[in-house]
């Protein structure tokens, strides 16, 4: 069993859901924690609809790539793609995050991938945006 994943897309919502099936088999096949499975799906989750939502603007297809690496103690997730400059981490006002029930739609899908992530870079190299994840695995 491959301790890496790579999935590309196209800026089409639709596709999320397809790309979360084969995510989906990695993290089960990778025994995680329901806990941890939960929240990366709302990391990403959040971060592509927004990637696709707001990073394109123009109606062409473009790819969007994921990329997981896991060891025994983390998940690194990389997301690629050749939308509009957007740095997430620098380009937002943070909001306080109690509990998902708490949360009014709209508006805080950065400040959830922030909160759910353990670490989280970003640059911008030949024209692409490239946003890294790393979430420390529980290990109960």
């Amino acid at each position: 069993m491959s301790n890496i994943l790579n999935i590309f897309i196209n800026n089409c919502i639709e596709e999320i859901n397809i790309a979360s099936n084969q995510w989906d088999d990695f993290f089960n096949n990778h025994n995680l924690q329901l806990t941890d499975i939960l929240q990366l799906n709302l990391i990403l989750d959040e971060l592509l609809s927004n990637i696709i939502r707001h990073g394109f603007k123009d109606n062409l297809t473009h790819k969007i790539d994921i990329n997981f690496a896991i060891t025994n103690d983390d998940i690194f997730i990389t997301v690629i793609d050749d939308g509009i400059e957007f740095n997430p981490i620098n380009n937002h006002n943070k909001k306080e995050i109690v509990d998902l029930d708490s949360i009014a739609a709209g508006g805080l899908g950065i400040d959830l991938i922030l909160h759910y992530s353990d670490k989280i870079s970003y640059h911008r190299m030949d024209n692409k945006n490239f946003i890294n994840i790393q979430k420390i695995l529980n290990k109960n």
